[in-house]
């Protein structure tokens, strides 16, 4: 095992996917407060504190995915973000967060 740097690991990168013309590990960033609902808030949406990066499979998941699995997924990345949220202006309960997903 090596060292995680003090990292946490993201629970959802469940596994590493391969870029077909590299074949190397690659990730998708995700906006976890969708920019449709801007309005809604004071403060840009685009900040460190609502970006994520997911394996394909737990992006495409978050997106299309049953909505209890989302709604579980959101919970948790909730629970890790909620202060980072709270810090960019974006201060949320957990409900509101579940609904906007």
């Amino acid at each position: 095992m090596g060292m995680n740097n003090g990292y946490t690991r993201n629970p959802f990168v469940r596994k590493q996917s391969l870029a077909q013309s590299t074949h190397k590990p690659y990730m998708e960033g995700h906006h976890i407060i969708h920019f449709a609902v801007r309005q809604s808030f004071n403060h840009s949406l685009d900040v460190y504190a609502n970006l994520i990066c997911l394996c394909p499979i737990c992006h495409r998941k978050i997106h299309l995915g049953l909505k209890e699995e989302r709604k579980d997924m959101l919970k948790e990345i909730y629970e890790q973000r909620e202060e980072r949220f709270e810090k960019s202006g974006l201060a949320l309960t957990e409900n509101e967060f579940v609904e906007l997903g």
